[in-house]
């Protein structure tokens, strides 16, 4: 009896041969779910549990697996905590505030018959919605690449995404908010800092006046779509603002963030940290 639930668990019972995709920052119950669900492993239970003992619960890496043969979850576990994708693949990291223009640039760089036009025109309004992560591109299909980089897009954000929504707010504003933070600061407390300023502008009919978006000096409000794709740390200091007295900042030639209250003293840290 216990010899046939020992096999049982060891391999799975209605396996195909097929690719799976497992994405960045995916916890170890997720992953586990994706194969169970896919028939590559018997018990995602199981396989969470091999991995915790081999203690490589925090090494799981991301990519696009081929699994062509049943294999045991022992050597499943072996094979998503080493990277042994079972085939050649690319690896490509996309930084945090990039634009579609330069997340094409990029893929270009490492595929020679990557169609860029295809994809731009094929990501058209989806900038501010494709997520900057590492990855790993089988394929230069476009469909493919940008269906890799929204499905990662909407598994990372829905927790905040489902807060946004719960408490009245546009998620659309949050992510375009979040764009313009990507040129703003480099700190999550400065971020958050900003994200209360360019709030308060809006909530006053104050233009934003954002150097990263020229527009924003004569327009009131956000700009109409979102202006480069942001990370998290920018999406989550656009749903959280820090609430201060300030209305300006500046980075000064010093590196550090410089805010005022008035225009007056604005024009006091102009004439100190840029002059």
């Amino acid at each position: 009896m216990f010899a046939s639930l020992f096999t049982w668990i060891l391999f799975p019972s209605g396996f195909y041969s097929q690719e799976v995709f497992l994405a960045q920052g995916t916890v170890p119950r997720g992953i586990a779910k994706t194969l169970e669900d896919a028939q590559i492993v018997q018990s995602g239970f199981a396989l969470r549990a091999i991995i915790k003992l081999r203690g490589t619960a925090g090494a799981l890496v991301p990519g696009d697996y081929l699994f062509d043969k049943k294999q045991s979850v022992f050597k499943v576990a072996s094979r998503i905590t080493n990277g042994d994708f079972g085939i050649d693949q690319k690896r490509v990291t996309i930084p945090e505030g990039f634009t579609n223009e330069q997340i094409a640039n990029i893929i270009r760089a490492e595929f020679s018959d990557f169609d860029k036009d295809t994809f731009l025109l094929q990501a058209e309004g989806k900038q501010g919605y494709l997520f900057p992560e590492t990855y790993y591109f089988l394929t230069t299909s476009t469909v493919d690449i940008i269906g890799k980089l929204t499905d990662s897009f909407d598994y990372h954000v829905r927790a905040l995404q489902a807060e946004a929504l719960s408490n009245g707010k546009d998620w659309d504003d949050i992510v375009t908010m979040a764009s313009l933070l990507e040129e703003e600061a480099d700190t999550v407390e400065d971020y958050k800092i900003i994200s209360g300023i360019l709030w308060k502008r809006l909530l006053i009919g104050m233009a934003l006046q954002v150097d990263v978006a020229p527009i924003t000096y004569k327009m009131r409000g956000l700009p109409i779509q979102p202006l480069s794709n942001p990370g998290l740390v920018t999406l989550e200091a656009a749903l959280h603002p820090t609430e201060t007295k300030y209305f300006f900042y500046l980075t000064g030639k010093d590196g550090l963030m410089h805010y005022a209250v008035t225009f007056d003293e604005h024009k006091k840290n102009i004439a100190t940290y840029l002059r």
